[in-house]
């Protein structure tokens, strides 16, 4: 511990080792060695004017307490002095994080430095879930979103409750299905692609055949032909198509949509089959000849298509 000057120090010991004071000539005082007790409190006189330690030298190592410390500010740096951030808190239940200069801040990451962990960064006054370092975007998985510039203004008065206000839920689910899972001992095959919860209506659809199904044994390829439906086999979402045709899109033109999906069925741009229950997104693929699958494996040889099923919830 330093101090500089004729700072008066109380220090109530129960047991010192040796001597534990040494001078040097600009009238600085260090301790030699470490206390091995103390009794008391540990004071400094005039307050709030000298250091314990110094900038880059003569520094303490490791500070354990059993209670609580107490400062305007917390300094912390890894890369040496002059450099690092500041935790800070101007009022009661208000925390600030700063640059060393308390002028700026870019970024509070989390578990690590690398684009494998995430961070909130600070872009003027817009805040940002990066990449830890900085590299990209990270994803946040949140139950609600509140936009407060699209609130409506609402009627007021007896009997009127507002309960959700410029909630964003319309969201964007993608999933892949792929040949092994088409082992059925049938003609057909059918794979839920998705759940949806109470409240949620289906109000887009697409699709992009990556690559084209074929079968090994069995089954044949040109006889393939898949629906994506709201009931296993159905095609309320998308007409029958060919598996076995050449990398194609789906939905991006009305013919392809199912029943409850093209402009002139589809309820409010949508599809909610059960208001108040859950619905399945269910694709059947279809073999006019041969069984797709033995009942553990596959007749397939190859196949892959992914869809984008976009989906709003009510609160």
């Amino acid at each position: 511990m330093k101090r500089a000057g004729t700072v008066a120090v109380v220090i109530l010991c129960g047991l010192l080792l040796g001597s534990l004071l040494s001078v040097t000539a600009t009238g600085q005082q260090y301790f030699a060695r470490a206390i091995a007790a103390v009794a008391g409190p540990m004071l400094f006189s005039p307050d709030n004017t000298h250091d314990i330690g110094a900038s880059g030298a003569n520094r303490p190592n490791d500070i354990f307490a059993g209670g609580t410390i107490r400062a305007p500010v917390i300094f912390g740096t890894l890369t040496g002095v002059g450099t690092g951030s500041q935790i800070g808190g101007a009022s009661d239940g208000v925390i600030s994080l700063t640059n060393a200069a308390a002028t700026d801040f870019t970024r509070l990451q989390f578990g690590g430095t690398t684009s494998s962990f995430p961070a909130w960064a600070r872009t003027g006054a817009v805040l940002i879930a990066s990449l830890a370092d900085g590299s990209g975007y990270a994803r946040v998985n949140m139950a609600d979103a509140s936009v407060v510039n699209a609130d409506i203004v609402f009627g007021s008065g007896t009997g009127i409750a507002v309960q959700a206000s410029g909630l964003v839920r319309r969201v964007v689910y993608k999933v892949i299905i792929s040949s092994p899972a088409f082992i059925t001992a049938g003609l057909t095959s059918d794979i839920t692609l998705a759940t949806l919860p109470a409240k949620t209506a289906l109000v887009g659809v697409y699709g992009e055949m990556t690559q084209y199904f074929a079968c090994t044994a069995t089954c044949t390829s040109s006889t393939l032909s898949a629906t994506v439906g709201t009931a296993t086999g159905g095609a309320q979402v998308l007409a029958s198509w060919d598996m076995d045709a050449t990398t194609t899109s789906l939905g991006s033109v009305d013919a392809q949509l199912g029943t409850s999906m093209t402009r002139a069925g589809a309820i409010q741009g949508g599809v909610m089959p059960a208001f108040g229950g859950t619905n399945i997104i269910s694709m059947r693929l279809t073999s006019g000849t041969g069984n797709i699958g033995t009942g553990a494996a596959t007749n397939l040889s190859q196949g892959s298509v992914t869809f984008y099923l976009i989906t709003e919830r009510l609160p």
